[in-house]
């Protein structure tokens, strides 16, 4: 009997390049049996397995195509993903995480992505001859000493730094693994989460490694940032930065809170801009119900534009008079107004040049 597999994100992102490495690795388990593995393009066919496994770890809203992939509930069915498990990552059964990824299974997919142009036979060669891999998967870690090299080195850990030894196995990774000077790639629906900028100076040491690959989740002042920051500069994206994540301990009913944090993102983003560098600051997912998310997203979106010698404040009214009224009724009823009146005042240059030194 053959076990049959169905990826709803390759559906939903059909423009980009993605491989479930969890789908891989239960279809290497199979195909040791000599089981066939199929990968299906619906679920039309579900019962036609002996296994049947769903895959979607993209957690999007108002999907439309939910009623598609809505769990299905059988006795040799299964549904692994984030979605499925409220963004928290369950490691597999062990038989299963000790498999080196089995790339064919997305043959297929492969091949239309050829045929419509998105990739090139000779992609589709290098990506067969790469490894996929997650180094830690619960208690379980996997072996990377007696592997081959190939031509990159895929990593699926997001929480890099529970992995035992993290920077010297990504260093034997980069150095014992791959048969070109490449960048090892991060998957694409994850990058590495640190907690500490002492983990990050970690990974700045290991050459190949590009900024946009952080995220970074620390609470810190705005004079602990910086100094931090600077330790980091020179190996930071003037372009992608790393990604900040900020306002988990925000209240986000409470526009005190919001405000205070985001006074402080913004003040920290300015930092980063007047050392011509680049540091994205993404609120904390609770904070969305807050009515003043948008504004720190509105913020960075001005420093990127070119607006001439615009203030903050004149960019705001010129987009959207009522959403910036809106903000401000807001802001002023807090003790961080007269802050909010200064950054509504700078202009571009003046974030590029000088930067916007926050005052706690």
């Amino acid at each position: 009997m053959s076990v049959g597999f169905y990826d709803y994100d390759i559906h939903f992102k059909p423009k980009k390049l993605l491989l479930n490495l969890e789908a891989m690795k239960i279809a290497a388990y199979y195909n040791k049996l000599g089981k066939a593995v199929i990968l299906e393009d619906n679920l039309k066919n579900i019962n036609d397995h002996e296994y049947f496994y769903i895959f979607r770890n993209i957690m999007a809203k108002n999907l439309k195509h939910e009623k598609k992939i809505l769990p299905e509930i059988g006795k040799n069915i299964s549904n692994i993903g984030l979605a499925y498990t409220n963004g928290i990552y369950i490691p597999l059964e062990e038989k299963f995480e000790q498999q080196t990824a089995y790339v064919h299974l997305y043959g297929n997919y492969l091949r239309d992505k050829v045929k419509n142009g998105q990739l090139t036979l000779v992609q589709v060669g290098k990506l067969l001859d790469s490894h996929f891999i997650r180094l830690r998967a619960g208690d379980f870690e996997f072996d990377i000493s007696k592997l081959k090299r190939k031509y990159k080195v895929y990593i699926y850990d997001y929480e890099i730094e529970k992995v035992t030894d993290w920077e010297n196995k990504l260093s034997f990774c980069k150095n014992n693994l791959m048969t070109e000077n490449k960048t090892i790639k991060i998957e694409p629906l994850n990058n590495f989460k640190f907690t500490s900028f002492e983990n990050v100076r970690k990974l700045t040491q290991i050459p190949g490694f590009k900024s946009s690959n952080v995220d970074l989740f620390v609470e810190e002042s705005y004079k602990e940032f910086k100094e931090n920051f600077d330790s980091i500069c020179e190996w930071s994206s003037p372009r992608d930065g790393i990604k900040y994540h900020f306002g988990s301990n925000v209240n986000p009913n409470n526009n005190t809170e919001v405000v205070q944090d985001l006074c402080l993102s913004i003040n920290k983003y300015l930092y980063t801009k007047s050392k011509l560098k680049a540091c994205e600051f993404i609120v904390d997912d609770k904070c969305e119900t807050s009515q003043l998310n948008k504004l720190q997203k509105d913020f960075q979106y001005w420093t990127i534009v070119r607006v001439g010698d615009k203030t903050l404040k004149d960019y705001f009214i010129s987009r959207n008079k009522t959403n910036f009224d809106e903000y401000y009724n807001l802001i002023k009823k807090t003790p961080y107004k007269s802050q909010f009146d200064k950054l509504c005042n700078i202009t571009k240059n003046e974030v590029k040049e000088v930067g916007w030194y926050y005052h706690e």
